[in-house]
């Protein structure tokens, strides 16, 4: 009879199956960023054409080569395009398990490439359709290469095999052609292989050792031989970054970028550097000792300790220091994921040979007992450290996968929203034109699009020649702010807008600044600027000159300008901000614009008393707006805690003035709904009517809608409605926290526009407060509507969402 064989368990396909489901995971969720644009463009020329533009670029060719054949294989989606960085992701988890094995044992080389496989650092880069997961791998081979060499060294083969040989010249050429940072690694394993050869000198042969050491060196050399001019022209040329940092500084962000990656360098991780740090430390304990008992070689932690510490070096000799440089340091992160899987397997070998040492003394009595403590011990440590790298990656990978604060640039939300918001005579500004390839990789609309400056550094006549014919037509104009410190230095483009245009909104998505200026079909300060002797502050700060209203009528969805003109009465220590909203008769803010005075280029610190300071601000009236009158209001407040300035023109002070009277009026086609801004999607049907999404945050704070909620508050709702035909008839609805803990009964957008006035296919917005009862326990609580006609539901209940009502803070002493 045969046996049925049975599965084993490879802890090898295990990690490799981990390591590839993080890499993949999710991989094509994110927009592709400025650089990775670059990528997609190099990657859809001929080969011939990409080695002429890497010529141009500060990186050589051989990624791009790479990623052309790829893309042809697999299409140029995002998930394509980064699969391949991914695949060389994985591959590297597995050369550090071999590395590992070979330096300190299964245990060790097992450990490091789960450790590896579970990297923040490695799995960000490796969906990335960039070259830094290939530079990674070209640095653990190698390693790997240097490390098979000593080894077959002291095992008495004097000369290296075909294989080996072929590994070496392949890891040092491939590394060259990937990215000039890969010297660094190549300097590394020559200090280690001379060390060694010093080390090794009475087993003989060391110039015939040199000599073949150096002689492969010098054909990987051969091989990039060809590209050599290239690369010393673009590291004479290329910019350095000024930067000052102490060693300690450096060498802090160093540990926790290749502990936990950009998004735990931008989260300020810095608690888990303790651990971490003891954990290369424990790797790097001389009285560590393989399981066997045998004495170690210095080569079994050198080899990780010099290799981490390379790309270390490099940032600190050319002053590197940059969050955008520490991507270098994954030159290094074989060798630290060594370490650290030393510094664990080192201790728990600790504990069991002290554990046995003490049994084989005749100490305890009870052996038996004895006997099992031993792997007890060992097991706990392991547990131990296992929690600490599994909640510090765990809590890295959360955020990097989910939380949008930590996504890479949004040019593809940036693009959708263009296209669904263009009109004939907008335009569009790249800021700086490294944005130009990842920008049109989404953008398939008809605006034209003007990279500027359009060479650097940049031409200021030229520059201003084209802003002038720019900003001379009406029309809006769609601006991306990128890596403005290198493209425009002296931010021309960014000051004329300011000057020439009214600037509506100005929002971070990841690294690039979306900004939107609205160009009227006439002059304000000359047609319809009003005199005013508002002033502000108790003594009086600063004075409101003049006041300039876009007219009284806007369609929802375009920008209302308005022009002001301010004047510091003494000099001013603190900056202020100014805020225009749009209020409906329940004082709900329906539009609004906050920002320093001239679009952020005229802080009131730098204002003199007397002179006059110019500052046009857009509001735009958000799409879904109900049609109707708005009061248009204005204040200035702290920047640094929100508190406004009391404001008077000789009479009752206020907090506020009123400009005037603002009509909204519908637009002739509904909005596209990427528009809207929506928190939440969310699609309902109420008969006639269909929910659409909401956004609910503590009121004020839209900007910040995490921030946190106490009974006494006043938690903010807006529905989206869309009429999927006309309604005809007056529906309401009911807004309830909880089991009646709180309650609002309302028109579904207000009194001012009823539901008998709305029209087929119209999207409208609906702003409604709920206040939350003082005396509320702290707890979750859900959030329920109901839509009502005649007092009766129409159709059934809706759960919302789930409403965290947290402690209120304890007063300040």
């Amino acid at each position: 009879m045969r046996s049925t064989p049975r599965m084993v368990f490879s802890p090898h396909i295990a990690i490799l199956a981990l390591a590839a489901g993080l890499r993949f995971y999710r991989i094509g969720e994110q927009s592709l960023w400025a650089d990775e644009g670059n990528s997609v463009a190099m990657a859809l020329r001929g080969l011939g054409q990409i080695a002429k533009h890497a010529a141009a670029d500060i990186h050589p060719p051989l990624y791009y080569w790479l990623l052309h054949i790829w893309a042809r294989l697999f299409g140029t989606s995002e998930a394509a395009l980064r699969s391949l960085s991914a695949v060389f992701g994985v591959v590297l988890v597995y050369v550090i398990y071999l590395i590992g094995r070979r330096l300190r044992g299964e245990q060790v080389g097992v450990t490091a490439a789960l450790i590896a496989a579970i990297n923040p650092f490695l799995i960000y880069y490796a969906q990335e359709a960039r070259m830094y997961a290939l530079l990674g791998l070209w640095s653990g081979l190698a390693i790997y290469a240097l490390t098979l060499y000593v080894l077959a060294e002291g095992a008495g083969r004097m000369r290296p095999s075909r294989g080996l040989a072929a590994l070496l010249v392949i890891s040092l050429a491939g590394g060259l052609y990937t990215h000039y940072a890969f010297p660094a690694i190549i300097l590394a394993i020559n200090v280690l292989y001379l060390l060694w050869l010093w080390d090794s000198h009475r087993r003989g042969y060391v110039m015939e050792r040199l000599l073949w050491w150096w002689g492969l060196h010098l054909v990987a050399g051969l091989l990039f031989l060809p590209w050599l001019p290239i690369a010393q022209g673009q590291l004479t040329t290329w910019p350095s970054p000024e930067t000052r940092a102490s060693l300690g500084q450096i060498l802090s962000a160093a540990l926790v970028t290749l502990s936990l990656g950009p998004v735990g360098y931008r989260q300020a991780m810095w608690p888990w550097n303790t651990a971490f740090a003891m954990g290369v430390a424990l790797g790097l304990w001389p009285s560590v000792r393989p399981a066997r008992g045998r004495r170690e070689h210095w080569l079994a932690w050198g080899i990780p300790f010099v290799t981490m510490a390379a790309p270390i070096v490099l940032i600190v000799a050319r002053g590197l220091f940059t969050e955008a440089y520490l991507k270098f340091l994954i030159l290094g992160s074989p060798g630290f994921c060594l370490l650290l899987a030393r510094g664990i397997i080192g201790p728990g070998e600790a504990l069991a040979d002290a554990a046995i040492s003490r049994l084989q003394s005749g100490r305890r009595r009870r052996r038996g007992t004895s006997a099992v403590r031993v792997p007890w011990l060992q097991l706990l440590w392991y547990a131990f450290a296992a929690a600490l790298l599994g909640m510090a990656s765990g809590t890295i990978l959360q955020a990097y996968y989910f939380d949008p604060e930590y996504a890479r640039d949004d040019y593809r939300g940036i693009a959708q929203y263009i296209q669904a918001e263009e009109k004939e005579g907008d335009r569009i500004i790249l800021e700086a034109p490294g944005q130009y390839e990842v920008f049109t990789y989404y953008y398939k609309g008809r605006l034209s699009i003007y990279p500027l400056p359009r060479q650097r550094p940049p031409d200021v006549e030229a520059l201003r020649d084209e802003l002038t014919r720019l900003t001379a037509a009406p029309g809006r104009i769609f601006a991306l702010f990128w890596a403005t410190e290198q493209a425009d230095p002296q931010h021309i483009v960014e000051n004329w807008l300011a000057q020439a245009a009214f600037k509506a909104s100005d929002t971070w998505r990841g690294n690039v600044r979306f900004a939107v200026y609205a160009i009227p079909d006439f002059d304000i300060p000359r047609e319809r600027t009003t005199p005013t002797n508002w002033r502000f502050g108790d003594p009086p700060l600063l004075r409101l000159r003049g006041v300039g209203l876009g007219g009284e009528i806007i369609t929802a969805g375009e920008v209302f300008p308005v022009s002001l003109v301010w004047e510091a009465i003494r000099p001013i220590a603190e900056r202020y901000k100014v805020t225009v909203q749009l209020l409906d008769g329940r004082d709900q803010v329906v539009a609004q614009r906050d920002a320093e005075p001239g679009g952020g280029t005229r802080p009131t610190t730098t204002w003199t008393p007397g002179q006059p300071v110019e500052d046009g601000m857009g509001i735009i009236v958000r799409p879904g707006t109900p049609p109707g009158a708005y009061r248009l209001i204005l204040a200035v407040y702290r920047a640094t805690d929100g508190v406004r300035l009391p404001v008077s023109d000789g009479g009752e002070k206020g907090d506020h003035i009123v400009l005037g009277t603002v009509r909204v009026q519908r637009p002739e086609e509904p909005p596209a709904l990427i528009t809207l801004g929506m928190q939440r999607a969310r699609r309902l049907d109420f008969g006639p009517i269909q929910l659409l999404g909401f956004d609910v945050y503590k009121r004020g704070f839209r900007h910040a809608p995490d921030t946190p909620l106490y009974p006494g508050d006043r938690l903010h709702i807006a529905l989206y409605w869309r009429a999927r035909e006309a309604p005809g008839r007056k529906i309401m609805m009911r807004l309830e926290l909880g089991k009646g803990k709180a309650v609002v009964e309302a028109d579904l957008v207000g009194e001012a526009y009823p539901t008998t006035q709305w029209t087929a296919d119209e999207i409208v917005r609906g702003d409604h407060d709920l206040l939350v009862p003082s005396d509320l326990p702290p707890g979750e609580y859900p959030l329920f509507l109901t839509l009502l006609e005649d007092g009766r539901p129409l159709g059934s209940r809706a759960r919302l969402t789930a409403i965290t009502v947290q402690t209120s803070p304890s007063p300040e002493p």
